[in-house]
């Protein structure tokens, strides 16, 4: 019996040992980062950064990096979403948005939303709402920060945005931030 109870709670251990945003936790090393990629392994783009295939994938998002440290481990998460296409509105692109928002609202509170155009820019008409957005005009995002700082997953910001390549296709941008980034930045500026 004794054994059986063993089992049963390493299992139920196992099995939230990767419980974070898209299966991964704060600290994790490469090879555990892989190991919660079916065993898949992470493509390097640049110090620190790398493109992953999670098992636990969002059907929004199409693009996966993580940022891992070889001293703190996985400290970044950054998921970008499929191509939206939009009208010259925004509309589609903006109800993806707010859907997304409304689901991690559901975890981590009420975001702090952005939604401002420059003061400068000669696209301000609500029909070039995409164009502005592509020009780099607009910006509209939210953010989580205030009500996580504590969180059990050691996250302490999350961040969404909405941008676009070409005037009516868009993209989401998520990204979680960990308590271990801020170790990340010291260590580098450390050598200055």
């Amino acid at each position: 019996m004794k054994k059986v109870v063993s089992f049963i709670f390493l299992m139920s251990f196992a099995g939230s040992i990767y419980a974070g945003p898209f299966g991964f936790e704060m600290g994790m090393t490469l090879e555990q980062i892989q190991e919660s990629c079916a065993g898949v392994e992470p493509q390097i783009i640049q110090e620190d950064a790398y493109y992953v295939t999670p098992i636990n994938k969002h059907s929004t998002f199409e693009t996966y990096i993580v940022f891992v440290n070889k001293k703190v481990g996985l400290y970044y998460i950054k998921a970008i979403s499929y191509k939206i296409m939009s009208s010259k509105y925004g509309t589609e692109a903006k109800n993806a948005f707010i859907d997304i928002e409304q689901r991690i609202s559901n975890i981590y509170g009420k975001s702090t939303k952005i939604d401002k155009i420059n003061p400068d820019s000669i696209w301000k008409s609500s029909d070039y709402w995409m164009f502005a957005l592509c020009q780099g005009d607009r910006e509209y995002y939210c953010y989580w920060s205030e009500n996580i700082e504590k969180s059990k997953d050691g996250i302490n910001a999350v961040a969404l945005s909405l941008d676009a390549d070409v005037e009516n296709i868009g993209y989401i941008i998520l990204e979680y931030q960990f308590n271990n980034f801020e170790k990340v930045k010291d260590s580098e500026d450390s050598v200055l």
